[in-house]
């Protein structure tokens, strides 16, 4: 029994060397080898997912593969079980893949339990881009953006509720509401919550938490932002977006959170189409990850980046938008984050 479970395994372990190497060799005799990304050394079927397991920060993948670009640099090839990714550590890398090669990189890549989660990715969030995805987030921009500027909050509240509240009592004068209603499939609907929970509620929760956490360790920047929002309300029973606005200390405490923990460490994509980055070969239909967490603590663009200091973005022109590549907590480019751009 013993002696066959061993030929097996040699078994196997010679037909994924012969077929590695029949593909090195098909590629000689037809075309090039690319050039891929440097990376860490491999297993077969598992790849580079031993490196994770032995990483002291296996519980924090973005800071395991921090330590691994420290040897591999900006761009790096992992392969995750048989999925070739490629990861981005760097504002450099990053710029380059948005302004020249936008199209080929706009695409999401869906992990198993996402795909089923999403109807393969029928929602906002994870839905591929395609026009649907353009249709979606058109509907998106014109409803909080559109309008002679921003719907202002209070409106939209009380349309909301009129609705709701007349298409439940009924009527004749509620028919074409329920008919509307009606058509709205039920996972449609799902799909609407889980959008507003995994792209609104939840980061906007894990954003506090992290702010919180940074001004209870800096007692003086806590009394300042504290006094910022006395002075700012006093009187008021009631807060107003103009008062919200009026807020600016508040504001860069909320950059420079959003710089040290941005809500999504890495940033998933897919590549579209074969294309060059930084001299290096990327195949069609690789998986992306950008370190957004990696990039925002470059010391090449950051003083004392592992510092909490808002004042770093006084007088600063550096925006979440997603054209300062060195701050990039939602991302940039054409999938940019919802909401971001307008």
């Amino acid at each position: 029994m013993e002696i066959t479970t061993v030929s097996l395994v040699v078994f196997f372990v010679l037909v994924i060397l012969f077929l590695k190497f029949y593909k090195s060799h098909s590629y000689t005799k037809q075309q090039p080898a690319p050039r891929l990304p440097p990376g860490p050394w491999q297993l077969p079927l598992i790849g580079s997912l031993h490196h994770f397991l032995l990483s002291r920060f296996r519980d924090l993948p973005h800071r395991a593969i921090h330590e691994l670009s420290k040897t591999y640099g900006p761009v790096m090839l992992l392969r995750l079980s048989t999925v070739p990714t490629v990861v981005v550590s760097s504002a450099e890398v990053f710029m380059e893949m948005t302004k020249f090669h936008d199209v080929s990189f706009c695409g999401r890549r869906l992990s198993p339990t996402a795909d089923i989660m999403t109807s393969g990715g029928q929602g906002i969030v994870f839905s591929p881009y395609n026009e649907r995805w353009r249709e979606l987030r058109k509907i998106c921009m014109l409803f909080s953006f559109g309008m002679s500027g921003r719907m202002k909050w209070h409106a939209s509240s009380c349309m909301v509720n009129d609705t709701v509240v007349r298409a439940a009592i009924g009527g004749r004068r509620c028919k074409h509401r329920d008919e509307f209603l009606h058509e709205l499939e039920d996972r449609r609907v799902q799909l609407g919550r889980l959008d507003i929970f995994a792209a609104g509620s939840d980061t906007s929760a894990y954003t506090l938490q992290w702010t919180i956490s940074e001004l209870i360790k800096n007692p003086r920047l806590l009394l300042k932002a504290q006094s910022e929002v006395r002075d700012t309300f006093k009187g008021q029973h009631m807060l107003t977006e103009d008062n919200m606005m009026k807020l600016s200390y508040m504001h860069l405490v909320i950059k420079e959170t959003l710089r040290l923990h941005p809500p999504a460490a890495l940033l998933p994509r897919e590549c579209r189409e074969t294309c060059r980055i930084m001299g290096y070969d990327v195949p069609r239909g690789s998986a992306v990850a950008v370190n957004q967490w990696a990039i925002g603590r470059d010391s090449k663009y950051w003083d004392s980046p592992e510092e909490f200091r808002p004042e770093r973005f006084e007088n600063s022109g550096i925006d979440f938008r997603g054209t300062d590549f060195e701050f990039v907590p939602f991302g940039a480019g054409r999938t940019v984050g919802e909401f971001v751009q307008a």
